[in-house]
């Protein structure tokens, strides 16, 4: 159940690196990013060498510069929606907690 991903850095906007990324067929889905990561990239592999080659043709891609590879290893927190839908329906989301002020000294 190991997913593997790929980051990427590039060494410039290249508009031709999302059409070089969609023909290796091993990405399944590819997030351009804000910060010092420009590209997050979901792959299948068989194993750490099949990884490696998919790695290694994400890095041939116009304008890569560098590639790291990870494992998602187990989910911490499921994919959801119904605490976004509760709140919007006017209900609390789970760890929300009401404030009660407490009585100042002396009241009963």
């Amino acid at each position: 159940r190991n997913r593997p991903v790929a980051v990427a850095s590039m060494s410039e906007s290249r508009p031709d690196v999302a059409e070089a990324l969609d023909a290796i067929p091993e990405i399944l889905q590819v997030h351009g990013l804000s910060g010092q990561t420009d590209l997050l990239v979901h792959v299948v592999a068989v194993d750490a060498d099949d990884l490696y080659r998919v790695a290694g043709q994400i890095l041939a891609s116009p304008g890569v510069e560098r590639t790291n590879t990870a494992l998602v290893m187990r989910d911490l927190v499921d994919y959801r929606l119904t605490p976004l839908l509760r709140r919007a329906a006017g209900g609390p989301l789970a760890g929300d907690a009401t404030r009660v002020a407490s009585p100042g000294p002396g009241t009963p």
